[in-house]
């Protein structure tokens, strides 16, 4: 909240939706904060799906943007977007790239930087690497597109901001701003991505996210979605043959629609023992993607030192 408030760019609404919980939130937002651009939405406990498109229905704005209570926005994130969209009249929505912090660690890393974007706001095509691209708190969206495309689907748990993401970058122009400006926090304490017991239904609810997005875009005529697709789909099938989850390779091979991979050719993937040849397959059609723009999970920016010590200054100037 204190990285909204500080923010150099100054008219904006802060909706905060408080999604059922029991420590007193808006007791303790009420008594610090007397800023007339703050106003707060309760709800019963539903998700974070449903907190988000409730905010967005408490909106007056015409262009929308997230953040979650453990990620944070850089002071000029939202002059910098909103430069963006000027600059842009025909954008649906507005990206840029992020950090990846640890809690309670000096790990970051700046692996969610398009290189060619580097310092530039570029017009780009969100299927060139979906991975790589801006997670919903580095992403402002016109609110009338993300009303017409439905929201976030309420239905799921994860993946719900890369289908939304990835349906709105189908309808319109996508904008990048090539410059760190959103911090995004890992290994946060009760942070939902560590609750290895709803693993299963998060898997799941990725494949359904592959599933709505083939389907959607079938009259969209952006030749990198099946590309993009069909990278997603085999990186979780090598995932999961790893992790020795062959039911969740057979589960994913007998509900994934049929164009995203060609699953009678490709069912042997799901027996234990052609496990070693799955793995080598994967790793040689990755090599093919690569060619696509596709880069590896480990990935680092070319300009990573300066963008290691723009973190450290920030870190130490904002104290968190």
């Amino acid at each position: 909240m204190k990285s909204v408030l500080n923010q150099t760019y100054v008219d904006f609404e802060l909706i905060i939706v408080d999604d059922g919980s029991t420590d007193k939130s808006l007791q303790i937002i009420n008594d610090s904060f007397d800023d007339k651009r703050i106003r707060c939405v309760k709800q019963e406990n539903r998700g974070v799906s449903v907190a988000r498109n409730n905010g967005v229905k408490h909106s007056r704005g015409e262009w929308i943007a997230f953040l979650d209570a453990d990620d944070i926005w850089l002071p000029m994130y939202l002059e910098e977007m909103y430069n963006a969209f000027c600059s842009n009249k025909n954008a649906v929505m507005i990206g840029c790239a992020s950090y990846t912090a640890y809690f309670d660690s000096d790990r970051v890393s700046t692996n969610r930087m398009i290189d060619h974007c580097y310092d530039q706001v570029c017009k780009i095509n969100f299927f060139t690497n979906p991975d790589i691209m801006s997670h919903i708190g580095a992403t402002c969206i016109k609110k009338d597109i993300f009303i017409k495309i439905g929201g976030f689907d309420e239905k799921i748990r994860n993946n719900e901001d890369v289908q939304l993401i990835a349906k709105i970058s189908l309808v319109g122009d996508y904008v990048y701003v090539g410059k760190m400006l959103h911090v995004y926090m890992l290994d946060v304490p009760g942070q939902v991505t560590t609750d290895m017991t709803k693993y299963v239904k998060h898997m799941k609810d990725t494949l359904d996210v592959i599933n709505e997005l083939y389907l959607f875009s079938r009259n969209k005529n952006n030749p990198l979605v099946d590309v993009a697709l069909e990278f997603r789909f085999f990186d979780y099938i090598l995932r999961f043959i790893k992790q020795k989850r062959f039911d969740l390779v057979d589960f994913y091979f007998m509900n994934i629609e049929n164009g995203v991979v060609n699953k009678k050719f490709l069912y042997w993937m799901t027996k234990p023992c052609m496990a070693n040849i799955s793995k080598v397959y994967i790793y040689l059609i990755k090599i093919v993607w690569r060619f696509h723009g596709f880069q590896p999970r480990n990935h680092h920016s070319r300009f990573d030192k300066e963008l290691q010590q723009e973190y450290k200054n920030f870190k130490s100037k904002e104290n968190f």
